[in-house]
């Protein structure tokens, strides 16, 4: 719908407010409603709403664990890892075992665009833990699911986070070179 539009316009401001409505509009249907949570907490996120997104995680988390919806719970649990590392220093292995799981599930399922973002967590965690050789593993893991989605959105992302990974990393010059020909 609309929120999901102004995500993929970078406007998460508008994405947040708009997801927000439709998420008080959909209380009275709980199954529509749950599905939209996890990206009001990215909007939200994204926007600088931190208690506002942790309250639409913390809420997807709990409606997907008394729903069984196994898919839901992994997406807002990417989202609250990746909120819990803006807000505090999370443990690496924390981070990496909410990424793991979430990649497991969306593996199962086979949503690239969910494995992009679960994967963008794994780099994350790589880089809590200042292993920027595995972190570089992980967003380039990232990129080509993001590709393979076609998403415009996760594939700018990830091509964000790759090249700032090489450039702040200790990737060679030969490399980063060889990264931005590609997409040029």
């Amino acid at each position: 719908g609309a929120g999901h539009r102004a995500l993929d316009r970078q406007e998460p401001a508008a994405a947040a407010a708009l997801l927000d409505r439709a998420a008080r509009l959909l209380a009275v249907e709980p199954e529509e409603r749950l599905p939209l949570l996890p990206e009001l907490g990215r909007a939200s996120r994204e926007s600088g709403s931190l208690d506002a997104a942790e309250e639409a995680l913390a809420e997807a988390i709990d409606q997907a664990l008394q729903g069984h919806d196994e898919l839901t719970e992994a997406r807002a649990r990417v989202e609250q890892a990746r909120l819990r590392f803006m807000r505090t220093q999370p443990e690496p292995a924390d981070l990496r075992a909410t990424a793991s799981r979430a990649i497991a599930v969306f593996e199962r399922i086979g949503d690239e665009i969910d494995l992009a973002d679960a994967w963008q967590l794994m780099g994350v965690a790589e880089l809590s833990a200042r292993d920027r050789g595995a972190q570089l593993v992980a967003l380039r893991t990232a990129r080509k699911y993001a590709i393979a989605s076609g998403d415009v959105r996760r594939q700018i992302e990830a091509w964000n986070e790759v090249g700032g990974a090489m450039i702040f990393g200790r990737t060679p010059l030969s490399e980063v070179l060889e990264f931005t020909e590609e997409e040029l």
